[in-house]
């Protein structure tokens, strides 16, 4: 089992890990399907490994600019720096309810990634961050995957399951999905 055909894992982010942040991709049975580590820079970029000793790169993320509310990541298979998409954040709308938005390599608009209900979106922000959230994607009006975050002492993990085995590009979208959700939006909650 590898990441483009594994269809429920875990990625597991530890809370007090200190620069660069740590990702791991878990199956099930604890094997490590992917080690992503971010590279401290202006521009947030995030690589993805096969394991930790970082020899073989499946894909990584890149930032489209230094600092913008409504943030665009490409996402790139590797070898290759081959553009297979993008993830978009939804700046204005993410404030009360956590949304983004998948690209084709195109630019085209694809699908969506919503934050599971506005009542506990809105109770997270005002009240407590320990209310566990919930993400669908949707890819041309179904749903492709979804994610469930659960909470461990001192280890943020997020569930994620497939709705069946995508082509392999999809895969590393819904991985990189997961990991932006942790990396970007858990690390402003954290704070």
């Amino acid at each position: 089992m590898n990441l483009s055909t594994a269809t429920e894992y875990m990625i597991a982010w530890r809370l007090f890990s200190l620069f660069p942040a740590a990702f791991y991709l878990k199956a099930e049975n604890g094997r490590i399907l992917g080690y992503a580590a971010s590279k401290f820079a202006l521009k947030a970029e995030i690589h993805v490994y096969t394991n930790t000793n970082k020899m073989r790169e499946i894909f990584y993320i890149k930032a489209r600019k230094v600092i913008d509310f409504s943030a665009a990541y490409n996402v790139f298979r590797s070898p290759g720096d081959v553009l297979i998409g993008t993830w978009r954040r939804k700046g204005f709308s993410s404030i009360t309810r956590d949304h983004w938005e998948l690209l084709d390599a195109q630019g085209n608009l694809i699908g969506d990634l919503l934050e599971d209900s506005a009542q506990k979106a809105m109770m997270r922000r005002l009240w407590t961050s320990y209310i566990p959230q919930s993400f669908t994607l949707r890819v041309n009006g179904l749903a492709v995957a979804d994610y469930h975050q659960t909470f461990w002492p001192f280890l943020l993990r997020l569930k994620v399951e497939l709705a069946g085995e995508p082509d392999p590009d999809m895969a590393i979208m819904v991985a990189a999905g997961g990991i932006l959700l942790d990396a970007i939006e858990g690390r402003q909650k954290r704070w």
